[in-house]
């Protein structure tokens, strides 16, 4: 089964089609070189968007790797508040932080209750 072509690319066919095999030919009033600068918009906005999507993908990159740059610096920065006699991990520093304070935590302990067996 045939593809079907979009028009960009059924504009490159006339033009590839028009060089090869009546480069010298007028049609609907206009040469090859004119025919090309009336569209040439369609090729220089599809490189534009190629590079811009690049862009795109180098900024997302970027972004990753200064966000896991950050987490790390993040910790060493909480690690500090911890290990800092003023503060803590029981200071309002560290809960402001986003974090649990020490005497808030809870054991992690916890029991269900058992379901009773049937007598018999």
């Amino acid at each position: 089964m045939a593809k079907t072509k979009t028009s960009f690319e059924k504009l490159k066919d006339i033009i590839n089609a028009w060089e090869t095999l009546a480069p010298n030919e007028v049609f609907a009033g206009r040469t090859l070189a004119q025919f090309q600068t009336e569209t040439f918009d369609c090729f220089k906005s599809r490189t534009d968007m190629e590079k811009l999507e690049t862009q795109l993908e180098a900024a997302k990159n970027r972004k990753q790797d200064s966000d896991k740059a950050a987490r790390k610096l993040a910790l060493k920065v909480v690690s500090g508040v911890i290990a800092h006699p003023n503060f803590g991990d029981n200071s309002d520093l560290y809960a402001e932080m986003g974090y649990v304070r020490e005497e808030e935590r809870e054991s992690g302990l916890h029991r269900g209750k058992q379901p009773k067996t049937p007598a018999v």
